[in-house]
């Protein structure tokens, strides 16, 4: 049996977990705009919590080692190429 050391990609949620989601981001972008305008819900590379929900975004993938590292010492348990 394989541990699961970081996060993994969240192929689909439900549509009111997308929208709940899709809100979260958009607050968390506008939360710092000036540092987080290049960020979007379609193309961003998002983080989620073991429930599915919104934690944090960024522009591009990280390396296995940054994921190891969200998983070890944060919240994070899935992650997606935009809003699933």
């Amino acid at each position: 049996m394989t541990t699961v050391t970081t996060p993994i990609e969240l192929q689909r949620s439900n549509p009111m977990l997308r929208l709940l989601n899709h809100e979260l981001m958009a607050a968390y972008i506008d939360e710092n705009l000036l540092d987080r305008a290049h960020l979007d819900v379609r193309t961003s590379f998002i983080f989620y919590d073991a429930l599915g929900l919104f934690e944090f975004a960024l522009a591009d993938m990280p390396n296995e080692s940054v994921l190891q590292g969200f998983y070890n010492n944060t919240s994070v348990r899935f992650w997606s190429q935009g809003i699933v």
